[in-house]
């Protein structure tokens, strides 16, 4: 666990979308809201546009961003739209 308080999480935000004419905001306003109603502090967010979500790691780079910075702890939790 990073060196955040036992009441407030840190979390990362991971979203994506499959084409252009999709929107990442919808999703980031949605989990933002989910990070505020629990008190969580969002230490970065993580937006792979126009990116199937059939394409590996090394073609979503802000998904093999989020995994590097999952292993270096930056935050204790990830929180991603499904």
């Amino acid at each position: 666990m990073t060196q955040s308080s036992q009441s407030q999480k840190t979390v990362g935000i991971y979203c994506r979308v499959s084409t252009s004419s999709q929107r990442a905001d919808l999703q980031l306003e949605q989990l933002r809201s989910v990070a505020e109603r629990n008190n969580w502090v969002i230490v970065d967010e993580y937006i792979d546009s126009a990116v199937s979500g059939v394409k590996g790691r090394d073609e979503r780079p802000e998904y093999d961003r989020l995994c590097k910075d999952i292993t270096r702890k930056r935050f204790d939790l990830v929180a991603a739209f499904d």
